[in-house]
């Protein structure tokens, strides 16, 4: 079973079994050994929740009160145009052979591709605001540090032989009243080449042309904000809100528009 809990509860689990450990060692190699822990201890700590599980949620199948309803919803990044996956074939070769051995230890193919990828995500601020118990500053906390974190964050899984150190050329923040919306459609017809091949700029433009027609046929009424940062502020974008110089900026805006700090509340 798979367990999110807060790190304080690994050390509260711990004790709890120091406490009863003749009665789980007694309890060992039965094939009913009843119940040994006590229940109510037990689920007091997996009930906890953090910060992070408020955003992203948890279930436990067995203990139904300790779920937590997700905040955020993350969708799977896409490149805005084809790309065709490079391969790289490989070998490994032991430093130490035989005088009767040849040959490498290991051989495969590793696949690798390169694009300008959309990336998309929101939270539910009223959901999440639920699950911090009304707490406004955390709120304001957990989105600031998972705007950031899903801006900046890179992928692990080979990273040694990637060097996938790169950030957004765009990023487009949106505050709405009502129900998400996600961009993606605006690549539906991938992107060509720009007349110098590159990707970037003809996706940025894509994503501004679709917005601002979808800002057009939804009107602004339910959105409290947007903006955008780009990668070079000559460019101009209209149908991305106010444009903005830094992350840091835009993020600041976003959350102040989403979850105003409790001095500005009424």
């Amino acid at each position: 079973m798979l367990l999110f809990l807060p790190e304080a509860a690994i050390d509260e689990l711990a004790a709890v079994c120091a406490e009863h450990r003749q009665a789980l060692e007694a309890s060992q190699g039965k094939k009913k050994p009843g119940q040994v822990l006590p229940p109510e201890r037990i689920e007091a700590i997996l009930k906890r929740r953090t910060a992070s599980i408020s955003l992203l949620g948890r279930m436990l199948a067995e203990l139904p009160d300790a779920n937590v309803d997700g905040a955020a919803q993350v969708a799977h990044a896409f490149t805005t145009h084809a790309a065709e996956p490079q391969r790289d074939y490989f070998t490994a070769v032991d430093d130490w052979l035989g005088e009767a051995e040849t040959g490498s230890g290991h051989l495969d193919t590793a696949e690798f591709s390169a694009g300008v990828f959309y990336r998309y995500a929101t939270v539910n601020v009223a959901d999440l605001l639920k699950n911090l118990e009304g707490d406004v500053k955390a709120a304001r906390t957990v989105l600031s540090s998972f705007a950031e974190h899903f801006l900046l964050s890179l992928p692990q899984a080979k990273k040694n032989s990637t060097a996938p150190h790169t950030v957004p050329d765009l990023a487009y923040l949106a505050v709405r009243e009502h129900r998400p919306l996600s961009l993606a459609a605006a690549f539906e017809t991938p992107v060509t080449g720009d007349r110098h091949g590159g990707f970037s700029q003809p996706s940025r433009q894509a994503l501004d042309t679709y917005a601002g027609n979808l800002n057009r046929l939804l009107g602004h009424r339910n959105r409290r904000f947007h903006g955008h940062t780009v990668i070079d502020p000559a460019e101009k974008y209209t149908g991305l809100g106010t444009a903005h110089d830094s992350f840091d900026q835009l993020i600041d805006a976003a959350v102040e528009a989403a979850v105003p700090a409790v001095e500005d509340q009424p």
